[in-house]
């Protein structure tokens, strides 16, 4: 039987409403991630140089002058294919999608530890043995397999990209030395969006994984906090400033006119802001957030 929070309380309190902060401390797991992320990047220029580049006979030409013929273009594509090869078994997606979902499995726990130990302390509940499950699997499984996909496709093009941009700085006739230059080039420009991928994928998965056990246990609405609070700090965004304080419910998002935008905390790329999960123990009316 699911434990019914809301009711245990309104029998055992006298309060109106109660409220928790969301769980946040999630930067090991973000570390963890981008370190992935960015050494896959790696790895692919580090590919493309050692069993493409290194492979072209140097000694022979200093440009591609004869690329225009293809004789270059053809080695420089038969290389490639064994290192595309070599790198989609590395990072298969059998192993990135085994890997991410072991990787949500334990946010998933570290989460569930401290959203329970939250309520334990701020509502004087001990419900970790009394909820033996909170059916989340199947959210966290979807939710590992959409971020496992979104990596398949930066590393698909992160491949792409830099195949293709050395193909055509050898049609161009340019020197070794520039192709190893654009490979060092192409791999910093995929670390970063790696970091980026990474930061976001696992907000939005944090911020719905708080939001779904909040509502199982009977929070109904929530309070955005900016990060910064409601003082404009250049770190956050002018219109989430906005929305600090106001609240909005569980299953919603909230409206702002500073930017015309429905939105739920954390659903913005690299928005810090994040919820106050509220517990209301007297019935709403249905225009309260209007």
């Amino acid at each position: 039987m699911q434990f019914d929070l809301k009711t245990y309380l309104k029998e055992n309190t006298k309060k109106k409403s109660y409220q928790i902060k969301a769980y946040r401390r999630t930067e090991n797991f973000e570390q963890e991630i981008e370190n992935f992320l960015v050494f896959m990047s790696e790895q692919i220029g580090t590919r493309f140089n050692n069993q493409v580049l290194k492979k072209l006979n140097k000694s022979s030409i200093n440009k591609f002058q004869d690329a225009q013929t293809g004789n270059f273009a053809v080695i420089f594509r038969t290389l490639s294919k064994y290192a595309i090869r070599r790198l989609l078994k590395q990072f298969s997606n059998k192993r990135i999608e085994q890997y991410l979902n072991a990787f949500y499995k334990r946010i998933d726990k570290a989460n569930q530890s401290t959203f329970y130990k939250t309520i334990e302390n701020d509502l004087g509940v001990s419900i970790k043995d009394i909820i033996k499950t909170d059916g989340l699997n199947s959210f966290i499984n979807a939710n590992s397999l959409k971020t496992a996909l979104q990596i398949e496709a930066v590393r698909d093009r992160a491949i792409e990209t830099m195949s293709t941009n050395l193909i055509r700085l050898m049609t161009a006739s340019q020197s070794l030395d520039t192709l190893y230059e654009e490979v060092e080039n192409v791999t910093g420009k995929n670390r970063n969006k790696s970091k980026l991928v990474a930061r976001q994928e696992l907000t939005v998965f944090n911020t719905q994984l708080n939001k779904k056990r909040a509502a199982n246990l009977g929070f109904n609405e929530r309070t955005w906090n900016a990060d910064g609070g409601s003082t404009e700090n250049g770190r956050t965004r002018k219109c989430h400033t906005a929305r600090h304080g106001k609240k909005y419910p569980i299953d919603g998002k909230l409206y702002s006119s500073c930017d015309g935008k429905s939105l739920e905390a954390g659903e913005d790329i690299q928005c810090r802001c994040w919820d106050t999960f509220v517990i209301n123990l007297e019935d709403g009316g249905v225009d309260k957030y209007v």
